[in-house]
């Protein structure tokens, strides 16, 4: 009997799943073929296991309350395969060389913490170890372009995409953007999941109940806004990026402030918000610097800063709006 699987597009990659992914719908009518096969709940029988006493390869920079890092990866079989282990006991095996995930987790722990973390982190640092060029952002289209919204966790990157969202603007991404050079200097941005993942006070924001909506984590009051209807929509084109706005410390001022960044200061902002940049060699991390070079001087990179009083973020896309088409105006 053939065993049966599920058939989704995300980041540009025909992903083949055992089970359903949560949150997403899967392809009707899919290739025969796949770009990247995921085994959720499941475990290959490997010699080259990493143990998890040993010292990893890779520390992510953030940790839990407990001090202890979120996620660690170890690097086996000379770099091909990659063993990424999160705090709470979701782990997953990437094997570089097929295009093939495993991924197991804690009994206790439901399927959906899972696959928040394969859709977010671990296709993150899949990307990243191919070499592609990844933001810590979210981004959103205007008027048949990408705007791309980067900056440190807690800064509003979700929150400003899901305003704009429901100001007619669908959205590209969210946490982990994406970014193509289709000739030197030009970027798209590559469509990524129709999900937004969002804190209670941000979806009061938008006037949406948290408790109408699935968690994120099962022990996180974060929730997932599906972006699969008119007043939340997704983009599923890929666009020209035209701007990054970053998104700096709040001012106590009553209004937003926006300031074009020059070359230096915008590869530095480019360089300190680019995803999961630990995982890079030394020959990834020279090539990317490179690149985002060519990013900040082709692609107006502006800090903005908005107000402490997050009843005034509207305002905040609102000043993003006018200043965008000015521009544009202008080219």
């Amino acid at each position: 009997m053939t065993k049966q699987f599920f058939t989704y597009r995300v980041f540009d990659l025909l992903l083949n799943a055992n089970l359903p992914i949560p949150g997403l719908m899967p392809i009707d009518d899919p290739p025969p073929t796949a770009d990247l096969i995921v085994y959720l709940g499941e475990w290959p029988h490997t010699p080259d296991a990493a143990n998890l006493e040993t010292e990893p390869s890779h520390v992510g920079p953030f940790t839990a309350d407990t001090g202890e890092p979120i996620v660690r990866i170890w690097s086996l079989a000379d770099g091909s395969t990659l063993r990424v282990a999160y705090y709470h006991g979701p782990e997953f095996l990437l094997d570089l060389k097929s295009n093939r995930i495993w991924a197991r987790w804690p009994q206790e722990r439901p399927l959906e913490d899972a696959a928040a973390y394969l859709l977010g982190s671990v296709l993150g640092i899949l990307l990243r170890s191919r070499g592609e060029i990844c933001l810590h952002a979210s981004a959103v289209s205007m008027e048949d372009a990408a705007v791309a919204f980067v900056g440190p966790p807690g800064a509003g990157k979700s929150t400003v995409a899901a305003l704009f969202s429901c100001r007619g603007h669908a959205v590209l991404a969210d946490d982990v953007v994406l970014l193509r050079e289709r000739e030197p200097g030009k970027f798209s941005v590559i469509p990524s999941h129709p999900l937004l993942s969002l804190w209670p006070e941000s979806l009061e924001l938008i006037e949406r109940r948290s408790e109408e909506l699935p968690r994120v984590f099962s022990n996180l009051e974060k929730r997932r806004l599906p972006l699969l209807n008119p007043a939340n929509r997704f983009e599923n084109r890929v666009l020209p990026l035209e701007s990054v706005y970053v998104l700096g410390k709040r001012s106590s001022g009553p209004a937003p402030q926006v300031q074009r960044l020059d070359g230096h200061a915008a590869l530095m902002s480019l360089v300190a918000d680019t995803y999961a940049n630990y995982v890079l060699d030394s020959q990834q991390r020279a090539k990317e610097l490179e690149t985002l070079a060519r990013l900040a001087s082709r692609v107006p990179v502006h800090a903005i800063h908005a107000s402490e009083d997050v009843s005034r973020l509207g305002a905040l896309c609102d000043l993003i709006r006018r200043d965008y088409r000015l521009r544009s105006s202008e080219y």
